[in-house]
């Protein structure tokens, strides 16, 4: 049986995650970039409720 207590806890995944979302906002970045019109108020929007 598997030892749970040495299970990674919930609160540390919600530490790193700032850090790796952040990462995906970049291909967020050049989508909007290529798409252009109102895509380009989405980086923003995302960027704000994220953080």
């Amino acid at each position: 049986m598997a030892d749970l207590s040495r299970m990674p806890e919930i609160g540390q995944w919600r530490k790193v995650l700032p850090f790796w979302v952040s990462y995906l906002l970049f291909p967020l970045i050049w989508l909007s970039a290529i798409w252009g019109d109102c895509w380009v108020l989405l980086t923003p929007l995302v960027a704000w409720y994220l953080f």
